[in-house]
């Protein structure tokens, strides 16, 4: 009432003035309402530190032990990069590789900037308190990278147990654990990737390099000519897998579906056969 009693008060000037001002006051509360909407879906966004990513499946890699994983080019490659890229086809989402150092991966993962790591990742008990880890994908262990002439003298791994000679590790690896624990006498030695072992072999700067199995064995045959050997034997047992952020059950058991196809069908033999150089 109050509302027409203004507009026929009004001249024809004040009208058209009066309408301009309820278009922009109009303006302003859509405007408003469209910055809450978009306020409520960034915070749905990073919810649980980045968790929700949609169709895209974030994978942690430190591409720095062939044959699991390095970079060639600019692109990924190795073992976990093609269960990566067929994993990601498999689960019907775009494939994102996030390159991270190694001992940056689990906190990576917890803080929800990447959705799973694979990335040759031994499933211990420690990692398990902090990660979830998929089915195995594939069982081996750690074996030791010596000099000819050092051969026997580690044909049996356990060996290095009692040694005081010199151990090389990669930083923040089971192999870097294992020494720390079991070999008490050994001089540890601290490497920042596996592609330095064989130099410093070489130049006698360490006397063995442990490692996982597949590493070793890719080492050994890409530097034949270089004076280093794979000992045969495994000095452990242990199972691969890939570590998914703690409560992410639906993408563990998407993850796990697909390893299952993969085994019942023959696929992951083919791929590990693909890449791994078993002696």
């Amino acid at each position: 009432m109050l509302l027409a009693t203004l507009f026929e008060t009004m001249n024809s000037r004040e009208f058209i003035r009066f309408g301009e001002v309820i278009k922009l006051v109009l303006a302003g509360l859509l405007a408003v309402s469209l910055w809450s909407c978009q306020t409520v879906d960034s915070q749905i966004g990073s919810a649980g530190g980045g968790a929700v990513t949609g169709k895209m499946l974030r994978v942690g890699v430190t591409a720095n032990a062939p044959p699991m994983i390095s970079k060639a080019g600019g692109k990924f490659t190795g073992l976990e990069a093609e269960m990566a890229r067929a994993l990601a086809q498999d689960l019907g989402r775009e494939l994102r590789f996030v390159e991270v150092g190694w001992e940056g991966l689990i906190p990576a993962l917890q803080q929800g900037r990447i959705d799973i790591i694979m990335s040759g990742m031994t499933a211990t008990r420690e990692r398990s308190m902090l990660v979830t880890f998929s089915d195995p994908y594939l069982g081996v262990g750690q074996t030791l990278l010596v000099r000819p002439e050092d051969l026997w003298t580690f044909e049996y791994p356990k060996v290095i147990l009692a040694t005081e000679r010199r151990i090389g590790v990669e930083k923040g690896t089971t192999s870097d654990v294992f020494v720390q624990r079991y070999c008490p006498k050994a001089k540890r030695v601290v490497l920042s990737s596996p592609k330095q072992a064989v130099g410093a072999l070489k130049m006698k700067r360490i006397d063995v390099f442990l490692h996982d199995a597949p590493v070793i064995w890719q080492l050994a045959a890409e530097n034949q000519s270089s004076g280093v050997m794979a000992v045969p034997r495994l000095l452990t047992q242990e199972n691969l897998g890939w570590a998914l952020r703690k409560g992410d059950s639906d993408l563990l058991m998407q993850v796990n579906g697909v390893l299952s196809n993969w085994k019942k069908s023959g696929r992951l033999r083919q791929m590990v056969r693909t890449w791994i150089p078993i002696p």
